[in-house]
């Protein structure tokens, strides 16, 4: 076994049959939809589940459009957390479990997202899933600074990071039951961005400035270095985890390129050619945040990133003034 996996189980040794499904949780969300289209790109045949059903929310019913109207996929309208799942996990090779942790109540944000992700496990042990794929995150390593890998302390700041945390390990408990025929591959994301980016995310603010001529409020801002992986890499990054003929693995995902806030206006202005102007005291400096080792990443998946940041702005900006033309994932 390779000193950069995490043994949790058994190594895939055939890739999935593209008529059997496979499911995508958080189907509806940002890295969902765009995994969702991706997939039936390639000719998969896909279930989206999603507790957020597009016929009554309008973000959903805007990222699901496209696939919506694709033969081979189906939408599942369920919560994880006490919903019987068994009925979407049914005959699936491959779950990429997306779905973040998102309760109104803080405290209750770690007992919920356990409580779902353990759910899905057992309904997929007991259904014979051989492959889960887990969308961690970055954030569970904390503020840190230097050159963080997949074996780097976890010190999650926020519940929500906290929450993915827990449930990571959970899924790794699961995988390493050796009487189990699921094995586990977390990805640990750096901040994703690009097309369907939530619209408070830093990123999503700052293309939307430079598309209406709006100043960027600087209000919450963080302004120290964030490390950014574009979203097709990220659902590139998805698709070898799917595949990959290895044991289970951890590892960071991650773009090429580290910037600050104001490194992102330069960005902007210098390849671009947008100014966009701020407005609003600075907030205060905040913490320098890691680099992140993705050699584990290119070693067991195969995984570069191929995006970037001024071609991944770039990308976000045309898709803010189209936002029917999205990228599928794969290119």
């Amino acid at each position: 076994m390779s000193a950069d996996s995490q043994f949790y189980g058994p190594a895939l040794t055939t890739a999935p049959d593209r008529d059997t499904p496979v499911l995508v949780t958080g189907a509806a969300g940002f890295l969902g939809s765009n995994l969702v289209d991706a997939l039936l790109v390639l000719g998969h045949t896909v279930r989206g589940l999603d507790r957020r059903h597009p016929d009554h929310d309008p973000t959903a019913a805007a990222h699901l459009a496209r696939a919506r109207q694709h033969p081979r996929f189906t939408f599942v309208h369920a919560d994880l957390d006490g919903h019987d799942l068994s009925p979407a996990v049914t005959r699936c090779h491959t779950v990429y479990h997306l779905a973040g942790p998102d309760h109104p109540i803080p405290e209750a944000t770690v007992t919920t997202h356990v409580t779902a992700t353990a759910n899905l496990l057992v309904t997929c042990d007991l259904a014979h899933v051989r492959r889960l794929v887990y969308a961690s995150t970055t954030d569970l390593y904390g503020p840190t600074t230097g050159y963080a890998d997949h074996t780097h302390p976890a010190r999650p700041a926020t519940v929500d990071a906290l929450a993915t945390a827990m449930a990571e390990q959970l899924a790794g408990s699961y995988g390493r039951d050796p009487h189990s025929p699921l094995s586990v591959v977390a990805l640990r994301y750096a901040g994703i961005y690009g097309p369907r980016q939530p619209p408070h995310h830093l990123i999503a603010r700052l293309v939307a400035a430079a598309h209406t001529g709006a100043p960027l409020e600087l209000y919450n801002t963080p302004t120290g270095p964030r490390r950014y992986v574009y979203v097709t890499d990220a659902v590139r990054a998805a698709l070898a985890a799917a595949t990959a003929p290895v044991t289970s693995a951890v590892v960071n995902i991650s773009g090429p390129d580290t910037a600050n806030l104001t490194q992102l206006l330069d960005t902007m202005r210098d390849n671009l050619g947008i100014d966009v102007t701020t407005a609003g005291p600075p907030p205060p400096r905040d913490p320098a945040t890691a680099s992140y080792d993705v050699s584990a990443a290119y070693r067991l998946l195969g995984y570069q990133p191929h995006i970037r940041l001024a071609e991944g702005l770039r990308r976000q900006l045309a898709w803010s003034r189209n936002p029917a033309a999205v990228d599928a994932g794969i290119r």
